[in-house]
């Protein structure tokens, strides 16, 4: 029951994302909140099974999003796996506070570079200029909503983790 309602609030991110945050767009980039999730779940190593909610998420925002299939489940978990696996295992030697800060521009510079390469094989870009313009503008849009999205879900699960189970056995 936990796994399909879990399914379900991706999907209803996903579709929010693409119908409603899309039109707040500048230059083509808005808010991806599937990735900033992503990057959080990375960040604070929540579970096994978070990979594959990571991939579904990429997998509903392909299937309802008028970009060349495949593009969001890669880049995302491109992301993901550059931060869980790669730049965790070099964070010890990182000042904590500018942590997530340095996280996000990875992440960040993995996703675009990825989508961006996979948008222009299939010829949906042409300019490098623009690729330029719009990395910056999808950082800043992540410098300010990965680390909220990182407050937000690490209180979630603290009071998840404080809160009594109450047992009927």
């Amino acid at each position: 029951m936990k796994n399909l309602a879990i399914a379900i609030l991706i999907f209803i991110i996903a579709v929010f994302q693409c119908s409603f945050l899309s039109e707040f767009a500048i230059l083509g980039n808005s808010l991806n909140l599937i990735f900033a999730i992503a990057v959080t779940l990375a960040l604070l190593k929540w579970d096994e099974a978070a990979p594959l909610w990571i991939g579904l998420g990429g997998l509903f925002l392909d299937l309802v999003n008028n970009t060349p299939f495949g593009m969001y489940i890669v880049s995302i978990s491109a992301s993901y796996v550059l931060i869980r696996f790669v730049i965790m295992r070099v964070a010890i030697a990182i000042d904590q506070r500018y942590l997530i800060l340095i996280w996000t521009l990875f992440a960040t510079f993995t996703y675009f570079t990825i989508s961006y390469f996979y948008l222009y094989l299939f010829g949906k870009v042409s300019s490098f200029k623009l690729y330029i313009i719009g990395f910056g503008i999808f950082l800043i849009i992540n410098l300010i909503l990965i680390p909220l999205v990182y407050f937000i879900v690490s209180r979630i699960l603290e009071r998840r983790k404080s809160t009594p189970k109450i047992s009927l056995s």
